[in-house]
């Protein structure tokens, strides 16, 4: 006990006893018997915590001294001492006495000595990333906020904006490292882009018209309006610009993260989140039962579904989104009978008129959304000869708008057959059909003379 005492460890005004338990306690934390890590490294945080002589800076210099990685070392010694460096960091800051030192010295460099070193250390190895940054996340909480403030204020419109996420959307890409489990960042992340208490629940006339225009009809107030930003952001530039265009991994990490937004999601907000790419994304996967990811889709189509449950909000919603941007062939291409089913489980006269109401914006929509441009950008001078790729285009864009009208026309007569209704609401229903139809056959009828 004196011979270790006796070394060079900056703990000169510590009794011996203390010098050498420090000293144990930081070589303990690289044990991989059983808990004995986790062991070490509660009692140096309790040690440090109770006792002020022991000075950071020589707990920190011991660390490196004792459990740097030699030359010599190879496969589980170097695992272990570089455990032992995260879990005596993990001490130090769990202690409480860096927070002490900041407190005394608002000038001190230990804050930023230490973060540095944590961050280095989780570019050694990629599993000590996501622990090292936890630890570092754990001393700024115990911080006071001036101490971590950032000189601009936050808010989820800096955090959420295309340029920001850009910036990190690398980043956030490799958190797949950690699949099957989704990364803690997304859960984070998703709660401060969807707070619980933000978004009211709509009426049936507001979502209707937020479903047809894609923006509320009525005056939103300013932060719901920032929500709104946020989310069609955040879906543009992760979702759909970064995962959906990257790996198999990415894709499934892409439909997790909508499945964690789907909860506190608002019906009105369903044009972002099934949006054209990723509609499409889910058809090509579900139309090849071989593909890797098909039981991912299926899995979220089921959640989807059982998200909507018995709201007919979110029933029309989801119909209209996943036939608009498949131009009706959604069922017919994955195979499945999603929207059949969904269409089938209306049951109450409010919810059959906000889905006529979408019907017919869908029908006398020429220009929907579904219409994307085509890839092909080259023209040759058989295509001068036989028509331009723009002209082929216009008449497969065509062909998709009749399709998605033939399939608005059979649907509208179709909810009839389902509907369990009091006599009286069941004949508005079917005036409202039945008007409808009348009024585009008259207008076909003048159009054909």
């Amino acid at each position: 006990m004196k011979l270790e005492a006796k070394k060079d460890d900056g703990l000169n005004d510590c009794a011996p006893s203390v010098r050498y338990a420090v000293r144990r306690l930081i070589r303990g934390a690289s044990s991989s018997r059983e808990c004995a890590r986790q062991g070490f490294a509660l009692g140096l945080a309790l040690l440090i915590g109770t006792i002020p002589s022991i000075k950071v800076d020589s707990v920190m210099k011991l660390i490196v001294d004792m459990l740097e990685v030699s030359s010599s070392m190879k496969g589980q010694d170097i695992r272990d001492c570089l455990l032992g460096q995260l879990f005596a960091y993990g001490a130090l800051a769990r202690s409480g006495r860096l927070v002490e030192v900041w407190i005394s010295d608002h000038n001190t460099l230990f804050i930023k000595e230490f973060t540095n070193v944590l961050v280095s250390l989780a570019s050694k190895k990629r599993y000590l990333q996501e622990p090292a940054v936890a630890i570092i996340l754990e001393m700024v909480e115990k911080l006071p906020t001036e101490a971590v403030f950032c000189p601009h204020p936050f808010s989820p419109s800096r955090l959420f904006a295309s340029d920001h996420l850009s910036s990190i959307t690398n980043c956030l890409k490799e958190s797949t490292f950690c699949q099957p489990r989704i990364h803690g960042v997304w859960p984070v992340l998703v709660n401060i882009l969807l707070p619980d208490v933000v978004m009211q629940a709509e009426d049936v006339v507001s979502a209707s018209n937020s479903l047809k225009k894609h923006k509320k009809s009525r005056k939103s107030s300013s932060s719901e309006e920032e929500v709104v930003k946020t989310v069609q952001s955040f879906c543009e530039v992760i979702i759909e610009g970064s995962l959906l265009l990257s790996s198999h991994d990415r894709k499934h990490l892409a439909f997790d993260i909508l499945l964690l937004l789907l909860p506190r999601l608002p019906a009105s907000f369903i044009p972002y989140v099934l949006s054209h790419k990723i509609v499409q994304c889910l058809m090509d996967i579900l139309s090849t039962k071989d593909s890797w990811l098909y039981k991912v889709a299926q899995h979220f189509l089921k959640e989807l579904s059982d998200w909507v449950g018995n709201d007919d909000v979110r029933r029309v919603a989801v119909v209209v989104a996943l036939q608009r941007h498949s131009n009706a062939r959604f069922d017919g291409i994955t195979r499945t009978k999603t929207v059949r089913a969904l269409v089938t489980e209306f049951k109450t006269e409010s919810g059959c008129m906000l889905f006529i109401q979408n019907l017919m914006s869908m029908f006398v929509d020429e220009g929907h959304s579904s219409d994307e441009p085509s890839d092909q950008s080259q023209t040759t001078d058989d295509n001068s000869e036989m028509g331009s790729v723009e002209d082929k285009d216009s008449i497969s864009a065509m062909a998709n708008s009749d399709f998605l009208k033939s399939w608005v026309v059979e649907s509208l007569p179709s909810i009839l057959k389902h509907l369990k209704l009091e006599p009286e609401a069941k004949f508005r229903v079917q005036k409202e059909i039945l008007k409808f139809l009348a009024v585009q056959g008259l207008f076909l009828c003048i159009s054909w003379l």
